[in-house]
């Protein structure tokens, strides 16, 4: 067994293998059943941002998005927003949203939706809830850096009804938009993003098997 997330930090330790309900029109619907539990790669791809350098770019209106955000613009774009960027190398697991048309470089995973399971901006919140930057942090003990696509591929999400999706999207945009106005740090930022899925037992961390 991959335990990927078992001792990342003491609040995956708390909510490891716990099965939840979700109360919804007097309808209760068990989120954790291992038959519904979806690998993220077979939801989504995680595919690799492209090489670009500065020199290469020409100034224009579309964003070029490195691990940690806006880099600079080019005239051309490689991904169609909205997109989730995901950190690869440098600020690893860090994990980015961007409204427009975007460039991720190749320090960079983004995200692409190959069925609508899920929502493009409940995955980006889903990842800040596990907190994805602690992966590299666990790697650093074996001298691997960064976090890789296999890192990644190795999450499983449970299937949430998408009237739930909706309400914690609705929750978390508040939380995004006083983090975009206010002084609010970005430990701070993930860890109220991460109580609004705890106070909703809506994730956990899953063993994969080999």
């Amino acid at each position: 067994l991959r335990k990927m997330f078992s001792t990342i930090d003491p609040y995956a330790r708390c909510i490891e293998r716990i099965r939840a309900t979700i109360k919804q029109a007097d309808l209760e619907v068990d989120l954790y059943d291992d038959e519904q539990a979806k690998e993220i790669y077979n939801l989504s791809c995680s595919s690799g941002g492209k090489n670009l350098p500065e020199e290469n770019r020409i100034p224009g209106e579309y964003p070029v998005m490195g691990s940690n955000g806006q880099v600079g613009t080019h005239n051309s774009y490689l991904v169609e927003g909205p997109s989730v960027i995901v950190g690869r190398k440098g600020s690893a697991g860090q994990i980015v949203w961007e409204e427009k048309n975007c460039n991720p470089i190749d320090t960079t995973f983004y995200v692409n939706l190959l069925d609508d399971t899920y929502n493009i901006k409940f995955v980006y919140y889903m990842l800040m809830a596990i907190d994805v930057r602690q992966i590299p942090k666990q790697k650093r003990s074996t001298g691997v850096p960064g976090l890789s696509r296999k890192d990644v591929y190795q999450l499983m999400l449970p299937i949430i009804p998408s009237q739930i999706q909706e309400e914690l999207i609705k929750k978390c945009d508040i939380i995004k938009n006083k983090y975009e106005t206010t002084r609010m740090t970005v430990d701070e930022y993930y860890l109220k993003i991460r109580e609004v899925f705890l106070k909703k037992n809506i994730f956990r961390i899953v063993e994969n098997e080999d």
